[in-house]
């Protein structure tokens, strides 16, 4: 456990930022809450830029040849078999007048790409260093192992899929091969560790607002950038809510860099760059600080307080000793941390990078009537994240290398505000 706040966007260092706890504390559980490995780009933007973007992405060649599970059929015609195909993956463009055939290692838009497999891999094998190796929170010998000792999930989307596996493939590749962990995925509809706009009109409608008015109070602002971004981006100016948004520009640099792929002089300028991400962090995410306490503790609860107090429930159920549980990973995305962040009122305005994580440990307290002198006692004008549970327990929350506070959470009813 460490107490320095957090600095950076959720780097995540060899020893995962572990500080050795007070002798009197025991680690019973660790979760972690991780954005998917580095992508390609969701949309093909700033292609007129110099120097432009790629068209084509060409960082994914671990996938070109991969084995498929398929059905193939048996012996009688109503028996079949699970076996593994080798299949050839191959990009198709949908040009006129006929579809063209991609490079070897093309990516499809939005997809985990080679060095987002090896950060997922490395951080797998981190977690075992720390928390099998040094720690014995994971039991080295996987005979040991029981069931409901583990809980991996990630959302429904195919890069946060593929980053999951790569880490669980890491965590016990190298002393547990045999061994067949569950990964577990929701429906869309069902999924809490995103916004779910779609279900909810109530958030739908305050995202929209917010979206709104962070374009009135910066594009003003950004019209200040406009003799540098524009030449880059097609004459159009950078603008909140233009074409492309904000955010996209803001992603497409981000995944050029995190490849060591050149960007444009302009995106180089650390003034130009936190102007543009000061604006996006608004437009995203200011509901969770809105001035009304009231929207501000409906948007913090429609958006992510289920999902928070998923995490406060396996944390109780392992202080009252009714669960097994002692490590859960969750692949999600930069959302997911921010809303996690914003909600507890320790987010350090800097966008998460790829990989960065949150980690969420509980001890076991001996003697212990309240969480040690590092917890962030919870302001009682806020929706309230604390609930009741046994008092020599007390929770670490980690950002990357840096903010770990003592902090207890709960869930909030959501499902009747979405309709307001």
């Amino acid at each position: 456990m460490t107490t320095t706040l957090p600095r950076g966007r959720g780097e995540s260092p060899g020893d995962l930022a572990w500080e050795d706890p007070p002798g009197d504390l025991k680690l019973v559980q660790a979760q972690y809450i991780v954005r998917h490995g580095e992508r390609a780009p969701v949309r093909r933007r700033l292609l007129q830029a110099d120097p432009p973007m790629p068209v084509r992405w060409n960082l994914c060649h671990a996938t070109r040849q991969f084995h498929h599970s398929v059905l193939q059929k048996g012996q009688s015609a109503d028996e079949f078999v699970s076996l593994h195909a080798k299949i050839h993956r191959t990009v198709e463009y949908a040009h006129e007048p006929e579809p063209t055939t991609g490079d070897a290692g093309d990516c499809l838009l939005g997809e985990l790409t080679d060095l987002g497999r090896v950060s997922m891999l490395r951080l797998g094998s981190k977690l075992y260093g720390l928390y099998g190796e040094r720690l014995g929170l994971i039991p080295r010998d996987a005979s040991q192992y029981v069931p409901g000792m583990f809980y991996f999930r990630s959302t429904y989307m195919e890069r946060t899929l593929k980053s999951l596996e790569q880490l669980m493939t890491g965590l016990f590749a190298g002393h547990a091969p045999t061994f067949v962990p569950k990964l577990y995925v929701r429906n869309v509809g069902e999924e809490n560790m995103l916004p779910n706009v779609r279900d909810c009109p109530r958030l739908a409608e305050l995202i929209r607002r917010f979206e709104r008015s962070a374009a009135e109070l910066y594009n003003p602002q950004l019209a200040a950038l406009d003799s540098v971004i524009s030449p880059h981006n097609n004459g159009r100016p950078p603008r909140v809510d233009g074409q492309p948004r904000l955010s996209g520009l803001i992603d497409t640099i981000r995944v050029a860099q995190a490849h060591n792929i050149p960007i444009p002089e302009p995106f180089k300028d650390p003034e130009t760059m936190a102007l543009m991400e000061k604006a996006v962090v608004q437009e995203w995410f200011a509901g969770y600080g809105a001035a009304d306490p009231e929207v501000r503790r409906q948007f913090r609860s429609l958006s992510i307080g289920s999902f928070l107090g998923s995490l406060y429930s396996r944390m109780e159920h392992a202080a009252n000793s009714i669960s097994p549980l002692r490590l859960a990973v969750y692949m999600c995305h930069d959302a997911t941390l921010i809303g996690i962040l914003q909600s507890l009122e320790c987010f350090n305005g800097h966008w998460p990078d790829f990989a960065a994580s949150i980690g969420l440990e509980l001890f076991r307290g001996n003697g212990h009537d309240k969480p040690s002198s590092t917890s962030y006692p919870p302001n009682p004008d806020e929706p309230t994240l604390a609930s009741e549970a046994p008092s020599n327990y007390f929770s670490v929350l980690g950002f990357g290398f840096g903010l770990f506070i003592g902090v207890a959470l709960s869930s909030h009813g959501a499902t009747s505000s979405c309709m307001a």
